[in-house]
């Protein structure tokens, strides 16, 4: 890991803290929640569609943007029978959080957030999870 990486987890270290990171491939019939965590999961939809059930309105979830299901929100999410759903996720918690979600328009109101352009999003997801893999993260972060 070189200096700047190292600069940057430790200025975050109480902002934001990763707990761990996963993804999922093609996978025809999943089903998550209700989310029940002290923590935030952040998810970045690859493909395919899905509904989240939150305690509004159903939410219309679909490939190239990302949502949130937030602490203690009960949501749960379900995919859209025989599309391919293909999702990257990391659990994050910390002080800032929520501010820095609200910096993007994603709240517990509106926990969806369409992408313009999704491969840089995609391009961290996949940072995260190599990084994770090849054990180069700090100790600290637990992907």
């Amino acid at each position: 890991m070189n200096q700047f990486d190292e600069k940057v987890f430790s200025e975050f270290e109480n902002d934001l803290a990763l707990h761990f990171c996963g993804k999922r491939i093609h996978n025809l019939s999943h089903h998550f929640g209700p989310y029940d965590r002290d923590a935030h999961l952040i998810y970045f939809i690859k493909e395919g569609k899905a509904v989240l059930k939150t305690e509004k309105e159903p939410i219309l979830l679909s490939a190239k943007g990302f949502f949130v299901n937030f602490p203690h929100s009960h949501s749960k999410y379900h995919c859209i029978d025989k599309i391919p759903w293909s999702i990257k996720w990391i659990e994050v918690g910390g002080a800032k959080i929520e501010r820095y979600l609200e910096l993007l328009g994603v709240t517990r109101e509106n926990p969806y957030f369409p992408l313009t352009n999704p491969r840089p999003v995609e391009e961290i997801f996949d940072e995260l999870y190599k990084r994770f893999d090849e054990n180069l993260l700090p100790s600290r972060l637990h992907c």
